[in-house]
């Protein structure tokens, strides 16, 4: 990851952890202008990019695991016959449906790299 600077730093923390950029800023306690020129530094925005990156590769790490728990339920529901079976159903599909949507990209990430690799 890059070397930011301590502000920088905090507000790219706190890019991380507002849903807004607005409210990034309010968090970091920075000045707008300031904000707006960090998010222009091509250095600063490789490194937003980066732990974002982390981030969505945490949460797929536990949707995988999070699949695993929801193909048990799946199993469950289909051996107890007197369970309500539809908002377990439900929510296990969703939890593989993004699973799945998450093996897909990887997948794509992959063809991409590959793709890059041959144009080198």
């Amino acid at each position: 990851m890059a070397d930011l600077k301590g502000k920088q730093n905090k507000f790219l923390i706190a890019m991380l952890e507002n849903p807004t950029t607005d409210e990034a800023i309010e968090s970091a306690n920075i000045h707008r202008g300031t904000a707006y020129k960090y998010l222009r530094d091509p250095v600063f925005k490789e490194a937003l990019r980066e732990a974002r990156k982390e981030l969505v590769m945490m949460v797929t790490h536990k949707l995988s695991t999070a699949g695993e728990k929801a193909v048990l339920t799946l199993l469950e529901v289909i051996e107890d016959e007197e369970a309500p079976a539809t908002s377990r159903v439900s929510a296990s599909r969703t939890v593989l449906e993004y699973l799945y949507r998450s093996y897909e990209n990887d997948e794509l990430l992959e063809r991409i790299e590959k793709l890059e690799e041959m144009q080198s």
